[in-house]
């Protein structure tokens, strides 16, 4: 065996270091793609149920029919109704201005 053939032999027995930061960076693009693809699974805000309110009311705006939904405020279920012309019906217990469908607590 030459002296040529023994250093390509040892040469061949590693990783560079730029494969090894070539690999890495494919992991961490890769991860990058399926993380941005996940759902989030953040805690929903105090302004959940608002926002729910405001979704339903704009829906039914816009398809011209009521729309009724479940929301959780304080802990309680309320049913909300969100009608085609924009007002919103619920129980008093979600305090809610029935014009503008915002929580009367807030500011304007």
């Amino acid at each position: 065996m030459s002296r040529a053939e023994s250093t390509r032999r040892r040469m061949r027995r590693g990783v560079t270091v730029v494969e090894l930061m070539v690999t890495i960076a494919i992991i961490g693009f890769i991860t990058a793609m399926v993380s941005l693809a996940m759902p989030s699974r953040r805690a929903p805000t105090p302004n959940a149920p608002l926002d729910q309110i405001t979704a339903a009311r704009h829906r039914a705006v816009t398809e011209a029919r009521s729309v009724t939904i479940a929301v959780a405020i304080d802990g309680q279920v309320v049913n909300v109704t969100a009608l085609a012309d924009g007002s919103v019906i619920a129980d008093s217990a979600a305090r809610i201005d029935r014009m503008t469908g915002r929580s009367v607590d807030a500011k304007p």
